[in-house]
């Protein structure tokens, strides 16, 4: 796809990682931007708050396979860790849902492009290390472990897209992103950090050292446009920073420039079946063969979202 003006569709608009994408095309004013959502009253509220707002299509599940798109970005997901837990099985089923939706929209347009937003959890394993081209995933796991099926969920997606060969889809495995449009009542750790320094609590985490990649949202809207602009292709790529950071280099970063309180706590204990993942990160670093390369550093791109969504939020610095 040449660089030049294109009709986008944002599904899922305004989740957490829909918004992020949506506000960074908006604000690149490079295309034509339609907002997809289920509910169009938040549509609404978000679109409207938000600079550029204005530029923006606003469309509904059921409208949008009745226009024409160059690109459709499938950010449909299930974000809270603890709605994941609720629903277990269910998000399996949304998940093929919205792959349906799409898959009927790309027989119809073959010539359209599909990027879906798939997810680290993706990969079959305990991220003991980091991934890595060798990693097992898609058809090499199978098996669903019980609280694993947000990762199950994107695994059976990849593998409808890889068999879908002939089609244009482009899966992109989100490791972590923080924006300024987090929800702060979501128990993501970064959620958690943010909500403290607010309210001044003292923040409690575990003793484990994690490291993690947050991707800055800019540097991920890059790697859309390069994805928009190569050439026709079915494949999957990781999404990363320039660097990933870990727990405690955050917390000690955070508390020296936004006066976080934290203490480490037996008490704490790491929700879910699949584990810790001390190291949550790629080093498949495929996505350099698109022209990819990230400017900002996991700990760089915290920072730059942190003192949005803090000042928006009436917190001054220290």
């Amino acid at each position: 796809m040449s660089p030049e003006r294109r009709r986008i569709a944002v599904l899922g608009a305004t989740g957490h990682v829909g918004k992020c994408l949506t506000a960074a095309l908006l604000e690149g004013g490079k295309h034509e931007v339609t907002a997809v959502a289920r509910n169009e009253e938040r549509l609404a509220d978000f679109l409207d708050a938000l600079p550029h707002g204005e530029a923006a299509s606003r469309s509904s599940f059921d409208d949008f396979p009745k226009e024409r798109f160059d690109a459709v970005v499938n950010c449909v997901g299930v974000g809270a860790p603890a709605d994941r837990a609720t629903l277990g099985a269910s998000v399996v089923m949304l998940t093929e849902q919205i792959d349906a939706i799409v898959a009927a929209y790309l027989k119809e347009h073959p010539e359209a492009l599909h990027i879906g937003i798939s997810s680290g959890a993706a990969y079959c394993s305990d991220f003991t290390l980091p991934a890595s081209a060798a990693t097992p995933c898609e058809s090499d796991c199978r098996e669903v472990i019980p609280g694993d099926e947000y990762g199950a969920a994107k695994r059976d997606s990849e593998a409808r897209h890889r068999e879908a060969a002939a089609d244009w889809i482009v899966d992109l495995r989100l490791f972590g992103l923080f924006s300024r449009f987090a929800d702060l009542d979501a128990r993501y750790l970064m959620s958690d950090v943010c909500r403290a320094i607010l309210q001044g609590d003292v923040l409690k985490v575990s003793a484990d050292e994690v490291v993690r990649d947050y991707v800055d949202p800019g540097d991920f809207a890059a790697l859309l446009e390069h994805v928009i602009e190569a050439d026709r292709r079915n494949d999957v790529f990781d999404v990363y920073s320039a660097a990933p950071t870990g727990k405690f280099e955050m917390l000690e970063t955070f508390s020296d420039r936004y006066g976080l309180r934290f203490e480490v706590s037996p008490e704490v204990v790491i929700p879910g079946a699949t584990g810790i993942k001390p190291n949550y990160y790629s080093v498949n670093h495929k996505a350099g063969l698109l022209g990819y390369e990230p400017r900002r550093t996991s700990l760089q791109a915290l920072i730059s979202e942190a003192d949005a969504l803090l000042a928006a939020a009436g917190h001054l610095l220290p």
